[in-house]
């Protein structure tokens, strides 16, 4: 990968060059974000909820965003997955709700879902970001 093109990887504790980081670029990675029993938990959630999402589509494998693109809150009838704990309990985490709060500028700020992507091997478009 060039240089130009790589991630800066922040840790929890980086809050400014974070929030600077998601408005130059629209996005942020936070290294230790989820730990611990939360991070299993939410593994084995995406695990099951991945294999229900395959299973519902073996026959074509066209996936919900493309060929072997599957969005988590796509294929769910209430659109998003925040009626999962898992999903949930990502909403206020010690190490994202600074970086959220200086990113909008306020502690008042509004999570209206959360669900995510994920691909399978035989994936051959991308989402550009």
């Amino acid at each position: 990968m060039h240089e130009e093109n790589a991630v800066h990887i922040c840790r929890p504790d980086e809050v400014r060059l974070a929030a600077e980081l998601f408005i130059r670029d629209g996005f942020v990675v936070v290294r230790d974000a989820v730990v611990g029993a939360q991070l299993e938990a939410l593994g084995s959630a995406c695990s099951e909820q991945i294999g229900a999402i395959l299973s519902a589509d073996q026959q074509t494998g066209a996936g919900n965003r493309g060929r072997g693109r599957y969005s988590f809150g796509g294929s769910s009838s209430t659109g998003h997955m925040m009626h999962r704990p898992e999903w949930a309990g990502l909403v206020c985490l010690d190490t994202v709700t600074p970086i959220l709060t200086l990113i909008f500028g306020s502690e008042h700020y509004v999570c209206r879902g959360g669900g995510g992507d994920f691909c399978t091997p035989d994936a051959t478009t991308y989402q550009p970001l």
